[in-house]
């Protein structure tokens, strides 16, 4: 089990303030998404934002509290049974890209993405600038992404 800490955003790029690090949920980089154009989200988002770190933390508690019940209530989700968010989830990088549904729904696209190789610009070199693709490219880069409802407090996959 991992430890707990206080969960809180950090911002460890003094030049780069979408780069983050949530202290409690993972010990790699998160990247705050603000390009408009990207393909993955569903027919009912309807304009993007920024997440806020506020957002950010009820996004990765939500995960955490609501994993479970996601893997039980999603066929899908059959080949993560049995692991546990953050013990699985803790040394991924993460990518946040925030959306409004057409219902007015806050929605997290969380992309969760990891290399074997020790050096994630090797598996994707452009991480810090275009969304991960979330199919895994071979046995060294896997990736998954997950639609957190901030609103409904509730998680999907896309």
């Amino acid at each position: 089990m991992a430890k707990v800490f206080a969960q809180e955003v950090v911002y460890p790029d003094k030049n780069d303030s979408s780069i983050v690090k949530i202290k409690g949920y993972y010990n790699k980089l998160g990247k705050i998404n603000s390009n408009k154009k990207y393909y993955l989200f569903p027919p009912d988002a309807d304009s993007i934002f920024i997440p806020t770190s506020q957002e950010l933390l009820l996004a990765e508690r939500l995960m955490t509290e609501k994993y479970d019940e996601f893997l039980k209530s999603d066929a899908r989700a059959k080949g993560l049974t049995g692991t546990e968010y953050k013990q699985h989830y803790y040394s991924y990088y993460r990518q946040y890209t925030g959306f409004t549904s057409k219902s007015g729904d806050k929605i997290i696209f969380t992309q969760l993405f990891k290399c074997c190789k020790k050096n994630i610009n090797k598996c994707f070199p452009n991480w810090k600038k275009e969304l991960v693709i979330p199919l895994s490219e071979g046995s060294c880069a896997i990736a998954i992404g997950f639609l957190v409802n901030l609103k409904r407090r509730k998680i999907s996959f896309p």
